[in-house]
């Protein structure tokens, strides 16, 4: 099981003081990920915040992720566009996981094996996985295995937000 409070550089108490929602691995398994992410923005009222993690990089799609329902994987740039499209302002994008990145692509996608089995996977979740959520909560890497996203409803995007569609000119 992942920390998201550590992978994102907070502990878990303070993700759920600061973020209205956070999800782990789902968005990636939505036909309609755009809807998905519109549909979410009245739950978050006015003043929430959507934090994600996703599977990056779709080059490591594998067999693995599709049995398990994977639709896509993301680059940061798609993901940006994809959360502005959805009427999202995005306050922080990065990658986690850089060590994972190469494993994943040396067993799921190369070796077509299930990357969550074994003890080379057991070992990584207890040993590296730790050492590393602690040096990449400090330091951005320039990739890794997964993104994590955090962004709020765009103000013109929130229902309770005043609109100037349909308003007059003002007067000359």
């Amino acid at each position: 099981e992942v920390d998201f409070g550590a992978w994102t550089g907070c502990g878990w108490n303070d993700v759920e003081e600061r973020f209205g929602m956070s999800a782990f691995d789902w968005l990636e398994h939505m036909e309609n990920d755009e809807a998905m992410l519109d549909s979410l923005r009245p739950l978050l009222g006015p003043e929430g915040t959507l934090a994600i993690w996703v599977p990056a990089f779709p080059l490591l799609m594998s067999r693995y992720d599709r049995r398990i329902g994977h639709v896509r994987r993301y680059r940061r740039n798609d993901l940006r566009r994809l959360a502005n499209r959805a009427g999202y302002e995005v306050d922080a994008l990065f990658y986690r996981n850089l060590p994972g990145w190469f494993l994943w692509l040396a067993v799921a996608r190369v070796g077509r094996r299930n990357p969550t089995r074994g003890r080379l996977v057991r070992a990584f979740d207890r040993w590296i996985v730790p050492f590393v959520a602690g040096i990449e909560s400090r330091l951005p890497v320039p990739f890794g295995q997964s993104l994590v996203l955090v962004a709020h409803p765009r103000a013109s995007s929130r229902p309770d937000a005043p609109s100037d569609h349909g308003t007059a000119p003002p007067p000359a």
